[in-house]
């Protein structure tokens, strides 16, 4: 109580002041007391101790019972080794508490101390886990993914080549002494001190922006350092059915005698179950005899298309090109059911998983192994583990399972709505995934879909085969020399192997210069394959006028998808009746409308697939044209048939914009410099820590992500299929493909003209002349460019009557003939 005049105080001075001193030193005693017993609970923590996240009947081995066990799990799960700070820093004020020292700051010294430790936790986060940590996956703890994720995304700007992780952990590092100098000095030192630190902290972070810079301005895009490989599991998987442990299994720790080795027998779900994917099923016996020259479809099922031919400027029709032969491709001595190996491989499995059994058994993780399969990478098993293990011990202890099956490499994935997990082995003899082992399957010439887009096998050897009118787009991206653009290649030679030029056309764009230059010169391409990034982007345009072409096309027949018009077609052909429509092209001298009658042209379009090596080279160059185009594609592409097939090897914000990636709803990750490039790409962690190349995890938005192993083609297998393809018949290009394309606006109605006064060229009959043929002419003199699309666009007409008008201007000699790129220069105004 204050001392005021005029009263008398309880008690004297002295005594007050005893009081306080007194009670701030029994609060510095709690204070110490209270750490001392958080250090004993974390010091004396044992995973096997009951929990939240555990349940055990055995002895307690904390020495603060069940209360500190309870603490320290919840505290080292949510935290990590970041639960440490508030013994040190609690311990610390106590101490200065019960000394009787003077407190400064004390605010800021409890935001510093919170500060601290939600930054520790973030740089714990990125230290690998050891061996002999029990207490979840992550030092950090969950606060600590969540801090290294935000301060990851502040740093994005410079984790290009590797740099956020380290630029994240010195920005964790520094707010540790910032916190240890508040809480150990004087206010005002404390806040100089901490003020150096973060000047200091500005001009580290912008040596190495500038120095980035300076390496990327000198280094070629195609020499730069390739991201450093990790060969570690990654911890995601696809969707598998459930098994149950047999009636009478008891999940206990193991017995001083060995039990006998598990058998893999079927198992009755205690609950329906999903109908169970290929994952886990037999791959589909060795393909029948007969088909080493592959056939594809049979031609009821696939009647052949091309794409759609309206005017002069496009090819009359695409060459009639056989399917080259498999015997082009090499195959690999993958061995799968039905093979004198089968018995040995059911042996080794066996045995395998008894020994997985006591190898988790030994970590202290009981449970069965109750199914096992073996693929050409890995073998995976099927782990139930005992009731109240957390599946997180399982997957820290990846790295151990893997060093005592004496493998490279080992993987553990939860699936959402099972409670067992499953558990990857590297094979110690891999056998190569070959484009031929799944091209000669059933998986890919039985398919159903029109088409069909190889991805590889997956962990157990089962084909993957998607259908690419369902995607529409396809997304691939992965760091340097992870095989994206293998994969790639693989994905253009599978549709090659179905589809002829007839059924389908390809626009590649390898602004890169990589190995889809080999594809140059085959008939399925409408223009050579393009290396120059401009040169792409209006590729981009025109894909973008030829979507509205089609788009005008499937209107006149009042359809809405690509099958529909191509059904209506082949009606029309076998009927033998052509296809007409009626059209107004006037108004007579009384007023009343002018109709006439017009051929549509009834040739079936295809299917166009382009394909994007590098991605990022157009982002950076015109991200607003790569995205109004892909936006503009991904309304109607499906409909009609034009598909995107693209890959990056920078996986960021800038090169992926949050357009593009929700346009992008199947994608294939290989290996990411970081776990945040993963998450970027799948939404989960994993690719990160792929092992090798052609590794992949599939991402298709609501299914689970699943690992695939990519087909693998050799420089030599695409050079003999193209020149196979070359050697059937030449290339049928479209002119302006790679031309430029602008659009200048309406003109406004022009005035009405002497019938008897001569247009700019050669007399003509007016009779003979279209009604907007005057108008025409002078869009075309006034822009000083022949071009059809612009005519479409400034009189509102269709293709055809285009064309006509055109070829009218080059007779009256307005214009000159298309030379060999089908381009037209303007005659009229020269003279």
């Amino acid at each position: 109580m204050p001392y005021k005049p005029g009263r008398t105080p309880f008690l004297p001075k002295a005594a007050i002041a005893g009081l306080k001193t007194a009670s701030v030193q029994v609060l510095g005693g709690l204070l110490l007391l209270g750490a001392g017993l958080l250090a004993v609970a974390l010091a004396t923590y044992a995973s096997s101790d009951p929990s939240f996240n555990t349940a055990s009947d055995g002895p307690i081995r904390n020495a603060l019972g069940r209360t500190g066990a309870l603490v320290a799990d919840l505290g080292l799960q949510g935290f990590g080794l970041g639960t440490w700070i508030p013994v040190l820093g609690f311990g610390a004020l106590g101490l200065r508490m019960f000394l009787g020292r003077r407190i400064s700051l004390l605010p800021l010294r409890i935001v510093a101390l919170v500060v601290a430790m939600v930054s520790l936790c973030g740089a714990f986060d990125l230290v690998p886990a050891p061996s002999s940590w029990r207490a979840g996956s992550s030092l950090g703890g969950w606060t600590g993914a969540l801090a290294h994720d935000l301060l990851a995304r502040l740093f994005e700007s410079l984790s290009s080549g590797g740099t956020g992780g380290a630029l994240t952990g010195l920005a964790t590092g520094l707010l540790v002494p910032f916190v240890l100098c508040l809480l150990a000095l004087p206010g005002a030192l404390a806040l100089l001190w901490s003020l150096g630190l973060l000047r200091g902290l500005a001009v580290v972070l912008g040596a190495l922006e500038r120095r980035r810079q300076r390496t990327a301005a000198r280094a070629p895009a195609d020499r730069r350092p390739a991201a450093r490989r990790r060969a570690v599991p990654v911890f995601t998987g696809p969707e598998l059915p459930p098994v149950v442990l047999p009636p009478g299994t008891e999940a206990a720790h193991p017995a001083p005698e060995p039990p006998a080795p598990p058998r893999i027998i079927p198992v009755t779900p205690r609950r329906p179950a999903p109908e169970p994917p290929p994952f886990l099923q037999a791959p589909e016996p060795d393909p029948a005899p007969g088909l080493s020259p592959f056939s594809g479809p049979a031609p009821d099922t696939h009647p052949p298309v091309t794409l759609i031919v309206a005017d002069s400027a496009r090819p009359a029709r695409a060459p009639l090109v056989p399917l080259p032969s498999l015997n082009l491709l090499r195959a690999s001595p993958f061995a799968g059911p039905g093979t004198p190996a089968e018995a040995e491989t059911k042996q080794a499995l066996a045995e395998s998983c008894e020994r997985l059994r006591q190898a988790l058994a030994d970590f202290g993780v009981s449970g069965t192994v109750s199914d096992a399969r073996r693929g050409p990478v890995v073998t995976f098993y099927v782990f139930t583990p005992a009731e109240g293990t957390n599946p997180s011990r399982v997957r820290g202890l990846a790295d151990d399972i893997a060093r005592r099956m004496d493998v490279p490499h080992a993987r553990v994935a939860s699936y959402e709505g099972f409670s067992w997990l499953g558990i990857e082995l590297a094979n110690p003899d891999p056998q190569e995934c070959r484009l031929y082992d799944i091209l000669s399957r059933k998986a890919f010439q039985g398919h159903e879909g029109m088409v069909p887009l190889v991805l590889g096998r997956d962990v157990c050897g089962a084909p993957v085969v998607e259908d690419l009118t369902r995607m529409p787009f396809y997304l691939v991206a992965g760091t340097e020399g992870t095989g994206k653009t293998t994969a790639l290649a693989a994905v253009l030679l599978s549709l090659v192997y179905r589809l002829t030029p007839r059924d389908a056309r390809f626009l590649v764009i390898d602004t890169g210069r990589r190995s889809l230059a080999a594809f140059d010169g085959i008939p399925h391409l409408v223009t050579p394959v393009i290396t120059d990034t401009a040169a792409g982007l209006n590729a981009l345009k025109w894909l973008l006028r030829e979507m509205e072409h089609r788009y005008t096309l499937m209107n006149t027949l009042s359809v809405r998808t690509i099958e529909q018009y191509n059904l209506k077609v082949r009606e029309a052909h076998a009927s033998g009746n052509p296809l007409r429509r009626k059209i107004q092209t006037g108004f007579s001298e009384t007023g009343a409308p002018i109709f006439e009658s017009q051929t549509i042209d009834s040739t079936p379009l295809g299917y166009l697939v382009v394909v994007i090596d590098e991605i990022a080279e157009m982002m950076a160059q015109s991200p607003d044209t790569v995205e109004t185009a892909f936006e503009r594609l991904a309304a109607v592409s499906r409909a009609l048939g034009i598909h995107v097939i693209a890959s990056t090897g920078q996986v960021n914000a800038r090169t992926l914009t949050p357009r593009l990636q929700a346009l992008f709803t199947h994608r294939g990750c290989f290996r990411t410099a970081n776990k945040l490039d993963s998450r970027f790409m799948v939404t989960t962690n994993g690719a990160e820590r792929l092992p090798s190349p052609g590794e992949m995890l599939f991402f298709h938005a609501g299914v689970p992500t699943e690992r695939i192993h990519a087909p693998h083609v050799t420089a030599d297998e695409i050079r003999r299929v193209c020149d196979f393809l070359r050697d059937q018949a030449p290339p049928s290009y479209i002119p302006d493909v790679t031309a430029e394309a602008e659009m200048d606006p309406v003109p406004a109605p022009a005035p009405p003209r002497d019938p008897r006064a001569p247009t700019l060229g050669q007399p003509v009959i007016r009779a003979q002349i279209d009604p907007l043929y005057d108008r025409a002419v002078e869009v075309v003199v006034r822009s000083g460019r022949v071009s059809q699309f612009l005519l479409q666009k400034q009189l509102r007409i269709g293709a055809p009557r285009a064309s006509a008008i055109i070829r009218r201007m080059e007779q009256e000699g307005l214009v000159s003939a298309p030379n060999l790129a089908g381009k037209r220069s303007v005659i009229a105004g020269k003279r």
